[in-house]
């Protein structure tokens, strides 16, 4: 959506849905975008009035909480990565959008689409989140992956505040993350290993032996989120297995690497045809296809 002059406002809709959303700029010049609650285009304007009148007056508004549901914030988190273009933005069988660790919570709010919003916001709490936790745990979920669900939990609720839909954010607690992998590769079996890696790949490689990122993680880096300067790569939120931000430095071999690529836009890594590529090479370098070292 085109960014809008402070002093005005607009309507839209999300994807899928019936009713018209209000966007404007607060007191602060921070968008908010708040649910009109109707399919009525001229009902939604004389919201959207009535609320630049109170900001012009002074007056915060806080949405009437009790009639926003899981289902509002899940859309507002779905539009807000499709503007990013997010990586993380995954379309199922049926067309619906979604991202990594949204359909568990959808199926435990009680969201079903155009046939359920979920549940009320005010039943989103810690304690409800401990509860997915218990739940997941139960079903056999790893902790990394519950994690996921639970960033993405997080995320939904952060930008909910920032657009003004809530006034408070429940803790959301991580768990412990699952033991990191064994089987690690020892530098001259992994040099030989690399000599029969394809050229395009020996980038993605590297940075998974050096700095033990996963194959999910690395292929979302942005180069945007590469510094050179500082020889760090900033990881969102939404990229790690753990659903927490991080900085992984940068190896030499690299930088060098890094130096030289052009053009530095889009995606950093190429991982088109590692599957293939990796068992070949292993299979060469007389190692396990099975083998968790990189």
């Amino acid at each position: 959506m085109p960014k809008r002059e402070r002093g005005t406002g607009g309507l839209f809709r999300y994807k899928k849905s019936k009713n018209w959303y209000a966007q404007y700029y607060d007191s602060n010049g921070r968008p908010c975008r708040v649910s009109a609650g109707t399919d009525n285009k001229q009902e939604a304007l004389g919201f959207l009035r009535n609320l630049m009148n109170d900001r012009d007056r002074g007056v915060a508004f806080i949405g009437d909480v009790k009639k926003l549901h899981y289902g509002d914030l899940r859309a507002a988190l779905v539009q807000n990565y499709i503007e990013k273009g997010n990586k993380s933005l995954q379309t199922t069988v049926e067309g619906t959008e979604t991202i990594w660790g949204l359909t568990p919570l959808d199926e435990f709010f009680g969201y079903k689409g155009d046939d359920g919003p979920g549940v009320s916001i005010t039943r989103i709490t810690t304690d409800t989140a401990r509860e997915f936790v218990r739940k997941r745990l139960a079903e056999g979920v790893t902790n990394s992956t519950i994690n996921t669900s639970l960033a993405a939990l997080r995320r939904l609720l952060n930008l909910a505040r920032e657009d003004g839909k809530i006034q408070f954010v429940p803790k959301i607690h991580l768990l412990k993350p699952n033991p990191a992998r064994k089987g690690f590769l020892h530098r001259p079996k992994f040099e030989e290993l690399l000599g029969h890696i394809p050229e395009r790949l020996k980038p993605l490689v590297l940075l998974l032996y050096y700095c033990g990122l996963r194959v999910g993680e690395a292929l979302q880096i942005q180069w945007s989120q590469v510094d050179l300067k500082s020889a760090v790569i900033r990881l969102e939120d939404d990229q790690t297995k753990t659903g927490e931000s991080r900085t992984v430095p940068i190896p030499d071999i690299l930088l060098e690497i890094f130096g030289k690529a052009e053009p530095k836009t889009g995606t950093v890594f190429d991982g088109t045809g590692l599957r293939e590529a990796w068992p070949k090479a292993c299979a060469a370098a007389g190692l396990s296809a099975g083998r968790k070292g990189v």
